[in-house]
C-alpha cells in the first residue's frame, strides 16, 4: 500500500463492509464525521478524526474541519500518538506546546488519549479525535438524499496546501525566487474550512466533504460513491493556483491528485442554488459551481477548451509522497 489515507477501493472491501452500518454510525465513504448520538435532542453528538506525521497541529486541524461538515463546533478532543524509539522527549513537549495554545484560544478541552512508542525511527504519527455537537435540523439537512443534476460547488484552490509543503521542504531555487516560493505558500488561516461549512450550511447545501490526501480528484470519486451516481466535472472551472500548477510540473506531479486540506466540496439540490450562491457571495467566499451529479456512473472531467474528457479511477495515493 501507498502513504497517506488507504485507497477507497481496500477501505470499502476490507474496512467498510465489515461495520454494522445503522442510522448512528454514519460510517461512508466521503463522510467525514460520524454520528455518536441522537438521544439528547435538539443536538447531536458528533465525532471526527484527524491525523498527521508528527504535526499535532494539523491533526487537529483536520479533526475539526472533519467536524465542521456537520455543523459541528469542537469541545473536547483526545490525542494519540505513536512514536519510534528514537523520537525525543523534547520533540513530544514541542507538540504539546503548541497543540495545548491552539485549544486554549479555542475554549476546547483535551479529555484524554494515549501516548505510545512503537516501531523504528523518529516516525511520530498524531491521530486526535474531535467531538462536538450539532443541531438535529442540520444534519437532516447534510442527510438530504442527492439527486441527479445537484450541483457540486469548489472552495479553496486545489493542491494549494501540498504544494505549500513542498514549497517549504524542497529546495526549487534553481527554478523559482524565493519571493516566489513564499508568495505559493498558504497562509495559516486558510487551512481551516469552520467558515466556509457554516456559510454553506447556512445557504442549503445538503452534503459537505473536504478535500484531503488525493486532492480534489480523490474527493469526486468519493462524491459519486457516497451518492451511488456519477460527477461529470468542467476542468476550467476547477479553481487552482497558477503557482501549484508550476510547482506541480517542477516536481513532475499532478496537483489535481495532491494533498487539498483547506478545500471543500458541496452538493446543492438546484432549487437551493441561487440561495446558496448568495450566502457565498456575501460572506465573500471564493468558489465554483463546478459541474453536476448524473444518472451514470462515470467520474468525468471534460475539457470545453481542449475538447477532451478525463475518467477519474480510485485514489491510489497522494501525490506529495513522491516528493517528500
Amino acid at each position: 500500500m501507498n502513504k497517506g489515507t488507504i485507497n477507497t477501493r481496500i477501505i470499502k472491501r476490507s474496512i467498510l463492509k465489515h461495520i454494522a452500518r445503522n442510522e448512528i454510525a454514519g460510517t461512508d465513504v466521503g463522510t467525514d464525521y460520524s454520528v455518536l448520538d441522537k438521544t439528547s435532542s435538539p443536538s447531536v453528538l458528533i465525532a471526527a478524526v484527524g491525523i498527521s506525521g508528527g504535526d499535532a497541529e494539523m491533526a487537529y486541524i483536520r479533526a475539526v474541519n472533519n467536524l465542521a461538515t456537520s455543523g459541528a463546533k469542537p469541545e473536547k478532543i483526545m490525542i494519540n500518538i505513536q512514536a519510534g524509539e528514537k523520537v525525543e522527549e523534547q520533540t513530544l513537549r514541542d507538540m504539546m506546546h503548541s497543540l495545548t495554545d491552539i485549544v486554549k484560544k479555542q475554549g476546547v478541552v483535551i479529555s484524554g488519549g494515549n501516548t505510545a512508542c512503537f516501531g523504528e525511527g523518529d516516525d511520530c504519527t498524531v491521530t486526535i479525535t474531535a467531538f462536538g455537537k450539532t443541531d438535529e435540523k442540520v444534519l437532516k439537512q447534510l442527510s438530504d438524499k442527492a439527486k441527479a443534476e445537484d450541483s457540486i460547488l469548489m472552495i479553496g484552490d486545489a493542491g494549494h496546501y501540498g504544494a505549500s509543503l513542498i514549497c517549504k521542504n524542497k529546495d526549487m531555487a534553481d527554478r523559482f525566487a524565493k519571493s516566489y516560493i513564499e508568495k505559493a505558500i498558504m497562509p495559516d488561516d486558510k487551512r481551516c474550512i469552520a467558515e466556509i461549512c457554516d456559510a454553506l450550511i447556512e445557504g442549503g447545501a445538503h452534503f459537505i466533504h473536504d478535500v484531503s490526501f488525493g486532492g480534489i480528484y480523490r474527493n469526486l470519486v468519493e462524491l459519486a460513491e457516497h451518492t451511488g451516481l456519477g460527477v461529470d466535472v468542467l476542468h476550467e472551472k476547477v479553481l487552482i493556483r497558477q503557482d501549484t500548477i508550476e510547482v506541480a510540473e517542477y516536481c513532475n506531479i499532478n496537483p489535481y491528485e495532491l494533498l487539498g486540506t483547506g478545500g471543500v466540496t458541496a452538493l446543492c439540490h438546484q432549487e437551493n442554488l441561487e440561495r446558496l450562491e448568495d450566502v457565498l457571495n456575501q460572506r465573500g467566499i471564493k468558489y465554483s459551481v463546478a459541474g453536476r451529479l448524473t444518472t451514470e456512473k462515470s467520474r468525468l472531467v471534460h475539457s470545453e477548451d481542449n475538447k477532451i474528457k478525463r475518467s477519474l479511477n480510485f485514489y491510489e495515493g497522494d501525490e506529495i509522497f513522491k516528493v517528500l
